[in-house]
């Protein structure tokens, strides 16, 4: 009897402390959306106006792995980056295959990002360096060794390094994040452009620590609004941060927000298409579409 009434005790805890933490997020975007002037909504990607169009859908061919995403502006199409087997897969819009690109002499390839003109970077978590890699229609495969690289001296462990990588495509700066230990956004100026002075350093005025975020996973610039996507599969979070203004607008990644009728498992990367649609991609080979929603 006693067994009983305490495993009754322990379910309805855990339910109350459900129901706490899911309508503790719904009051924190109602405040949000409260506090937000309609000019700043306006100017910024707003994450509560999107809603997911495509969910939870497999990448064929891919059965584990998937670690980053992003957008190529210049073909129109997406690119993937796995890390077992380490490969570039190219995506159509409809989030087919198209291609693939094996990886070469690389450790734990993590995240990528469109450079334009036909180059990738690419962040290898475990050695902390920073990869540029130019692609052509015929590019089969990518040699590390034969390749443009730094590896950063910011500290981070054997998995515990680079998570995300995005490019502002007007400045050449590359941003950077670092999982956690501490939580880190570095940006590298002088490499995409290749001059002999590169110079790696911190956003001033974004505190990463005030985003109450437990990882980072995922990052993203956007062109429009000059703002940071940044993404936490711990959090089950995506934020959208202002370089000067910090945080913006929040995304949960949990069942019942935006459309998703199921949490995403494992949050990767994130990144944005030319008509403001957000691609999230997820361990193990799931990838999601988010449209606005026209509110």
């Amino acid at each position: 009897m006693k067994s009983t009434l305490l495993i009754g005790l322990i379910t309805f805890c855990a339910f109350f402390m459900f129901l706490f933490f899911e309508l503790d997020d719904k009051i924190h975007s109602i405040w949000m959306d409260w506090k937000t002037s309609e000019t700043i909504k306006e100017k910024s990607i707003w994450l509560p106006n999107y809603i997911v169009d495509v969910q939870a859908k497999p990448i064929t061919g891919v059965d584990k792995n998937v670690s980053g995403i992003t957008f190529d502006y210049d073909n129109n199409t997406l690119w993937i980056i796995t890390n077992q087997p380490q490969e570039l897969i190219e995506l159509d819009m409809e989030m087919n295959p198209i291609r693939v690109i094996s990886l070469k002499n690389f450790s734990d390839t993590e995240a990528v990002a469109y450079m334009g003109d036909g180059h990738l970077v690419i962040a290898d978590e475990r050695d902390f360096s920073i990869v540029l890699a130019p692609v052509t229609p015929k590019t089969t495969e990518l040699d590390r060794q034969n390749l443009k690289h730094i590896t950063l001296k910011k500290g981070g462990t054997e998995n515990i390094g680079l998570e995300g990588i995005a490019i502002d495509p007007e400045t050449n700066v590359i941003f950077a994040v670092q999982e956690r230990n501490p939580l880190k956004i570095i940006t590298i100026s002088g490499l995409a452009d290749g001059k002999r002075g590169i110079e790696i350093g911190t956003p001033p005025n974004i505190d990463v620590t005030s985003l109450n975020l437990r990882d980072l996973s995922g990052l993203h610039f956007d062109s429009k609004t000059g703002h940071l996507l940044m993404l936490s599969d711990e959090s089950k979070l995506l934020v959208e941060v202002s370089m000067q203004e910090n945080d913006i607008s929040y995304f949960d990644l949990e069942a019942g927000f935006f459309g998703l009728t199921d949490k995403i498992p494992q949050a990767e990367g994130v990144t944005m298409d030319a008509d403001r649609n957000l691609y999230i991609v997820s361990e193990p080979n799931l990838i999601y579409r988010f449209k606005k929603s026209g509110k």
